[in-house]
């Protein structure tokens, strides 16, 4: 069976803002503040990396499955297990040519006649499920690839008030974030990692003024580590992670700096 792999030199850019890719540790600085309007549903985008992994979404949230197409050899990718329509609706599907300079959230740097297959998804009801998606060479024959996910949809009852997907290179650039963060709603910034040998998710919490804690999930919502100030983790595997910024109670504004470091040479 041949893999695929979304050409992602540690995490994938995301979908409201990305942040500068680079050697230098000089970060680039985005300014987000709580909306006082209703709570943001989250709108997540797995690739290859999240193969065989269980991602927790809540009820009307968005989940795009993004995975790499050779249109040049006629193939593509099929649903061949549908999740339940009950608690996880197949919303589009669809395939977009890719350039090798892009950097579009779910798009990873391609050559060739490469394309990006897209199946979005949307939570309707709380419950589990699964899909899968096989690569289909043209004219049938054997799969080329497979891609599977467990979802778990909790209620709607979460409450974020920014949501973003970083792009955050291994030994690169550090992403800094400042925002406030107000009663039960938080921050959450999505960083995505191959999970190389070695590489640690470090994350720095500060605050300008109340209190807040920053929190690291894995992609099924397991709580990984989190405290008041920093958190350094040893990535185990691959895949997505989510760092919230919350507040026990009052407003607090903060700062917080996101980064992957590599073992020394």
């Amino acid at each position: 069976m041949r893999t695929r792999s979304t050409a992602v030199a540690g995490l994938v850019c995301a979908a409201m803002a990305m942040a500068a890719c680079g050697g230098s540790k000089t970060a680039s600085t985005t300014t987000s503040t709580a909306s006082s309007t209703a709570p943001s549903r989250a709108a997540i985008v797995v690739d290859a990396i999240d193969n065989g992994s269980t991602q927790a979404i809540a009820v009307g949230d968005t989940l795009t499955i993004a995975l790499q197409v050779d249109s040049d050899s006629g193939d593509s990718w099929d649903i061949t297990k549908q999740p339940d329509a009950a608690v996880l609706e197949v919303v589009s599907r669809s395939e977009e040519p890719v350039s090798t300079s892009s950097t579009t959230p779910g798009s990873p740097r391609l050559v060739g006649g490469m394309q990006v297959s897209r199946t979005v998804l949307r939570a309707k009801d709380a419950g589990k499920t699964s899909i899968e998606l096989t690569d289909v060479p043209p004219g049938g024959g054997a799969p080329l690839d497979t891609f599977k996910i467990d979802v778990v949809v909790k209620p709607s009852g979460r409450a974020f008030a920014h949501l973003e997907q970083l792009d955050v290179q291994p030994g690169g650039v550090d992403v800094d974030r400042t925002g406030t963060v107000e009663g039960s709603a938080g921050d959450v910034y999505v960083v995505k990692s191959a999970g190389g040998a070695g590489e640690a998710l470090n994350v720095h919490l500060t605050t300008t003024s109340g209190k807040a804690t920053v929190t690291v999930l894995g992609s099924d919502g397991t709580t990984l580590a989190s405290d008041s100030a920093r958190i350094a983790l040893q990535l185990q595997h691959s895949g997505t992670f989510r760092v919230v910024v919350a507040t026990a109670g009052g407003k607090a504004a903060y700062k917080v700096s996101i980064g992957v470091s590599v073992p020394a040479t």
